[in-house]
């Protein structure tokens, strides 16, 4: 069974990651480009993402080794640590190719045990 802060970080995860790839429908990278405000409020929604990543607990980590974990810590790390060197393009194609499978497979999880998302 998760753990109650599996549920939480996976909710993040799905919540957080939902909120980027929406701000994001029917809007072009040029747009990101124009849209400080939106920059940051993606930016934001990652770094949740990557946190709650890094806050699950090891044995779902290991249960579930098909989900970018890694990836997400990484790309919150970046976004944290080195956010002048923040590729805008690299955030876009994130979200618009990765985030919604990272999305799912947090949803897939929480279903699996019983949880609504």
């Amino acid at each position: 069974m998760l753990l109650d802060k599996d549920s939480r970080r996976l909710q993040h995860i799905s919540e957080y990651g939902q909120a980027a790839i929406d701000y994001c429908t029917g809007k072009t990278l040029a747009d990101l480009e124009r849209d400080v405000p939106g920059r940051s409020h993606l930016a934001r929604c990652l770094e949740v993402v990557g946190e709650a990543a890094n806050h699950v607990s090891p044995e779902l980590r290991a249960a579930h080794p098909h989900v970018p974990w890694r990836s997400m810590i990484r790309l919150r790390n970046r976004i944290i640590h080195a956010y002048m060197d923040l590729n805008i393009g690299t955030m876009w194609l994130t979200i618009k190719q990765q985030l919604p499978e990272v999305v799912e497979q947090a949803r897939q999880i929480l279903r699996e045990k019983g949880h609504d998302f």
